[in-house]
């Protein structure tokens, strides 16, 4: 893995439990997740409209409807990205069936944590990529990663790449942040 970000993680999830994953792969999910986010989110203090024209600050944090922040520090980012990465690891975890969950790696699930905190729990919900998954086929999934990498009708280079990382930690549990130049298969 070349970024390992120490983080502290609010993983404590009662269906990963379920699924066996133990306390120390639960922070490992978040610790994997949260090095691709914080990479191709970066960090910005004070808020700013997305390539989707969203207010956002911090690592990514999507402001909700009176949700206000003044200047955000690195720490407070951190919270709150922790926070958001919990949402997108829950909407994912009751979506996913019992049997699938079961045999899904660790850095399968970090990948996925990624994702859905990235596209949004509608659009997992609804994916090719969750079908797959709940079929179990697994090397059928990882072809959907490259599908959200559009801003509206523009594809955006920054996704092209975040995808393309995503996809190779589903694959390989590696997380490599030039996987994009590397790996074509994951961006054609």
């Amino acid at each position: 893995m070349t970024n390992k970000t120490k983080t502290t993680s609010s993983a404590n999830h009662p269906k990963l439990a379920q699924a066996d994953f133990t306390r120390a792969q639960e922070l490992d999910i978040f610790v994997l997740a949260g090095s691709i986010i914080k990479e191709f989110e970066g960090f910005r203090e004070n808020q700013y409209a997305d390539l989707g024209d969203k207010l956002t600050i911090g690592y990514g944090h999507k402001l909700l409807k009176g949700e206000k922040f003044g200047t955000m520090t690195r720490t407070m980012g951190e919270n709150v990205l922790n926070g958001d990465m919990a949402i997108a690891c829950d909407s994912m975890l009751y979506r996913i069936d019992k049997k699938a969950l079961q045999r899904l790696e660790v850095h399968q699930m970090a990948a996925l944590v990624s994702l859905v905190f990235n596209i949004g729990q509608g659009n997992f919900r609804d994916s090719s990529m969750l079908m797959r998954i709940n079929h179990l086929d697994f090397d059928g999934a990882l072809g959907w990663f490259k599908w959200w990498r559009q801003v509206g009708n523009d594809v955006v280079d920054g996704l092209v790449r975040r995808r393309a990382c995503e996809a190779l930690l589903w694959r390989d549990g590696v997380v490599d942040f030039e996987a994009w130049d590397t790996h074509k298969e994951f961006v054609a």
